[in-house]
C-alpha cells in the first residue's frame, strides 16, 4: 500500500469530445456478439416473405386477393393462426406478448409516422408507413376480439346515416 498513488476523490476530468480512451468496436461486431439465435417450437414453421406456412403441410395456403377488405380478413386470419400457434411470426409473436398497451402504442406510433411521410411528400414511405398501420391496426382488433365485419358495418351504418363513411359528428 505504500508504494500506490492515492486517486483524486470527485469527477475525473473531462476529455476533449470526438476523444475516448475506449476502444472502438464497429457497431457489426458488437451486435454479433450479444445475438442470440432462437430458434421456433417443433413442428412450427416461421413465416417467409412470400409465403404462410402451416404445420400442417397438407393444408392449402390461401391464394393472394386484390381486395382491401379480403386482405384485412386475410391478415386477421394469419393473426390468429399466429395467436394459436398454427403460425409463426417472430415480430407478432412479440407484439402479442406485449399486451394491449404495447399493441396500442405502435397503433399511436405507425399512426404519427402516417401523418409524417404525408406531411413530407414522401409517397412510397407514406404507402409503407400506412401499411404498418393496417396491420398493428388489426393486430389491435384481435386481441379486443374486434372482427373487421364490424368495423365494415360501423362505416356502412355511417354511409347510410351522412353519405360518407366518415367520423360523425360531435354531440353536445
Amino acid at each position: 500500500m505504500a508504494g500506490r498513488a492515492k486517486k483524486p476523490k470527485g469527477k475525473p476530468p473531462r476529455r476533449p469530445k470526438g476523444s475516448s480512451s475506449k476502444k472502438k468496436v464497429p457497431r457489426k461486431a458488437k451486435l454479433k456478439s450479444k445475438t442470440k439465435v432462437i430458434l421456433p417450437p417443433s413442428g412450427v414453421v416461421p413465416l417467409t416473405h412470400q409465403q404462410t406456412t402451416v404445420k400442417d403441410e397438407s393444408a392449402p395456403v390461401e391464394p393472394l386477393s386484390k381486395s382491401g377488405e379480403e386482405r384485412i380478413d386475410r391478415l386477421t386470419r394469419t393473426i390468429h393462426g399466429v395467436r394459436t400457434g398454427l403460425l409463426t411470426s417472430f415480430r407478432t409473436n412479440r407484439l402479442l406478448a406485449g399486451g394491449t398497451a404495447k399493441m396500442a402504442q405502435k397503433v399511436i406510433e405507425e399512426a404519427a409516422e402516417v401523418g409524417i411521410e404525408a406531411i413530407r411528400g414522401d409517397r412510397t414511405a407514406l404507402v409503407s408507413e400506412s401499411a404498418d398501420l393496417m396491420y398493428n391496426l388489426v393486430v389491435l382488433w384481435t386481441e379486443l376480439g374486434v372482427a373487421p365485419d364490424e368495423v365494415w358495418s360501423e362505416m356502412d351504418r355511417r354511409e347510410a346515416l351522412l353519405g360518407i363513411a366518415e367520423k360523425l359528428p360531435k354531440t353536445e
